[in-house]
This record gives structure tokens, sequence and C-alpha cells, in this order.
């Protein structure tokens, strides 16, 4: 059961922070990376496979965070628009579950030490997603969000036909690549009911009038699809243990470490700079080529791993954050809260960095890190802006629970050990 359970509080876990301090595909890397992580200690993966497999999950699972979904949870309070937009919950997160499924499965085969060829196949993610947003999101063909006030523009048919285009091509030129299939199969379950059946938490508030105010719907949702996708991954993780054993040799991190003031603002400046580049791609997808770009540097470069999997996503949510107390006082008036942001990512590189350089950093280590610098983000967030409401008291009682019982259940050390 642990390879169902732990996975599912980790990931649920992660997916309630992503609501709390992180937004889109940055704030979603939080819960791919958390998962992977818990699922590499679980297959006793040393730590170059753990970062290889973490990058994967955290960017993989970044990329359904293109879509929006605020509007379409707002038809599930509304009994005439129920059907529609519960329909809408469960597509975008089957998209979602889809995907990040397929690109957490094609880490797993990489950090078993198989080889791949990823140009043709993340090439064929970024031209489908273009195809799919063009031909059905663009023109609102099939439309789960309102078109009449303030109307959003989706992508989830771009995303979706960009998963089916990676996942044909890498499992089509790739030998014992079937599995890569169990992965994606299993999210698309997990992200349909994790979405979709979250989505009656909405539904569920809207129609109990006698209800408190304090009880977080809305992170009651998110609670759920994280524990429901986490655990479809777990049993796909769990099913494909022995394809996940080592099969070869994977590249050696670099042990010619660069001095570390200036690897520290190398991987800083790079941190902070994916987060306001994606801004600046004026294509819906953005993520999606920013994202193919990452995994592509994740598979090429082995130093690169660890900063992707946990230093960009810590990064991430530092930024945005960031971007939503700048207009609290004392943020908008002064220079505090972005040097607090620059300490801060500063800080998550350079204890990446003396971890690496020390051959400390492995998936258990990293993992708490990751949780910790969550943590810290989290609570600050609450003393920072006085966010001491009943409703967020009843959220991090959530938070609580689940890190809880991640933590009765996290392995003391990786299972091969």
């Amino acid at each position: 059961m642990r390879w169902i359970l732990l996975p599912a509080f980790a990931m649920s876990l992660g997916w309630g922070w992503r609501g709390y301090i992180g937004g889109g595909p940055f704030g979603a890397m939080i819960p791919g990376a958390m998962v992977v992580l818990v699922l590499c200690l679980l297959a006793g993966f040393d730590a170059r496979r753990s970062a290889l497999a973490a990058a994967f999950g955290a960017v993989g699972v970044g990329f359904g965070g293109e879509m929006t979904y605020g509007q379409t949870v707002g038809f599930v309070r509304d009994p005439q628009a129920f059907g529609w937009g519960l329909l809408g919950l469960a597509l975008k997160g089957a998209v979602w579950g889809l995907l990040g499924g397929a690109v957490v499965g094609i880490g797993f085969y990489l950090a078993s030490g198989r080889r791949a060829r990823l140009a043709l196949p993340l090439a064929g993610l970024v031209a489908g997603s273009a195809l799919g947003w063009a031909v059905v999101n663009a023109p609102k063909l099939v439309y789960f969000s309102d078109p009449a006030d303030r109307p959003r523009e989706e992508v989830w048919a771009g995303l979706l036909l960009g998963a089916l285009v990676l996942i044909g091509l890498f499992v089509a030129r790739q030998r014992d690549a079937r599995p890569v299939l169990r992965f994606a199969a299993a999210g698309l379950v997990g992200g349909w009911f994790g979405f979709g059946g979250g989505g009656l938490w909405i539904y569920l508030g809207s129609r109990l009038a006698s209800a408190p105010d304090w009880v977080p719907w809305w992170k009651l949702m998110e609670f759920t699809f994280g524990l429901l996708f986490g655990a479809a991954l777990g049993w796909a993780a769990r099913a494909s243990r022995d394809w996940m054993a080592p099969a070869g040799e994977i590249a050696e991190e670099g042990a010619d470490w660069a001095s570390p003031g200036g690897e520290v603002l190398l991987w800083a400046t790079a941190a902070a700079g994916l987060f306001v580049a994606s801004d600046f791609i004026p294509v819906r997808f953005a993520w999606v080529i920013v994202g193919a770009g990452l995994l592509a540097l994740a598979y090429g470069v082995p130093r690169a791993r660890w900063w992707i999997a946990i230093a960009v996503t810590a990064a991430a949510f530092f930024l945005d954050w960031y971007d939503y107390v700048r207009d609290e006082p004392p943020f908008g008036s002064t220079l505090l809260g972005a040097t607090m942001t620059a300490v801060a990512i500063v800080a998550v590189c350079t204890m990446t960095l003396r971890a690496l350089r020390a051959g400390r950093l492995d998936a258990r280590r990293a993992f708490w890190l990751l949780v910790g610098w969550a943590a810290v983000t989290s609570w600050g967030r609450v003393v920072l802006l006085g966010d001491y409401t009943a409703s967020s008291a009843a959220e991090h009682a959530g938070f609580f629970l689940l890190l809880g019982l991640t933590a009765l259940l996290v392995p003391r050390r990786p299972a091969a050990e």
C-alpha cells in the first residue's frame, strides 16, 4: 500500500501548496517534483537517477498548469451548468494527467539507463500543442469557460494533441517503452477522477447554505486532485518496478563544479529568468516551449537536473508569491519584497550547490529540502500578510495532516540501500 499511499499524500500536499504559494505551470512543478521524488525513494533510485526523473516529473506535471479552469469551476456552482462544468474539469484533469503521466514515464525510462532520441518527440509536443490550440481552442469550438464575461483563452485541446503526438513518437521510436503508456493512462484516469471528483466539493459548498465560511472548498478540490493523481502514478510505478530497475548507466553528475559564487549566480539568474521569459513568449502554450527546452536540457546536461527539479521549482513559487504580495504594504512601497525574493532564490541555489558539491543530494534530501522551502514560504505568507483567518487555519490544518502522513511513510533511505 505504500506505493499507493505515499505518492498520493505527497502529491496532495504539493497540490495544496501549489494553490497557496504558486500558480500556473511553475506552481504545478511543486507536486510534480514531490511525487516523483518519493517514487524514486520507493524504487531505490540513486542520486543520479533521481535527479533525472525528478526534473522530468516537475516539468511534466507543470505542463498542465497552462490550462485555465477558474470559470469552469464557476459552472459547477450553477445547477443549470453543473454537468458542463464537471465535464470540463474532468476533461482538463484527464489532459493534465495524460501529459504529466507520460513525461513522468519517459523520465523513469531515461533514469533506468535506457537511451532515447528526444528531439522529434519534443518537437511533436510543441507542434501538436500549437495545432490543437489553433483548431479547437482559439476558435472556441468546445469551450469550458464563460464566453460573455471576461472569456478565458483555453489550451486543453492543444495539450491533449501535444500529449498524444509526444507519446506516439516516443513509444514508436524506442524499444521497451510501452510502460510509458501505463503512466500516461494512469495519469489520465487519476486526473479525470481527481479533478472531476474534486469539483464535487465546489458543488457541495455551493448547495450547503448552512456550511461555515471557513470550510476551504477550493482547497479540498485541490487536495482531492493531488490525492488521486498521485495514487494513480504510484500504481503505475508499482506495476512497472521491474521495468524501472537499472538497465544501464546514465551520465555522471559533473564533479568539476564552477566556483560557488559564480555557479549560484548562474542558476539563480536562470531560475528567475525562466519565470519572467515565459511571459514574453507570445503564444498561449508558452510553457510547452519552455518546458520542452528544460526536458532537453535535463537529459543532455546532468548538472542541470537537480537545478530544474528543485531550485527552479522553489524559485518559481518564491517569485509567484512575490507577484501576489508586491501590491501589499510594505512590499508595494519598498524594495523589501524584491530583496527578500532575491535572497530566497540565491539561498535555495546555494543550498542545492553545496549539497551537490558535498555529494549529499539524493532523493530523500531533495524531497525534504523542497518541502521545507514550501512550508517556510507558506507560513511566511501567513505571518507577513497577516492571513490569520479561519479558512487559512483550515487549509494549514490540511497541510499539517498531509505532511504528517507523508512523513510516516517516507523511507529513511532508498529501498536499494
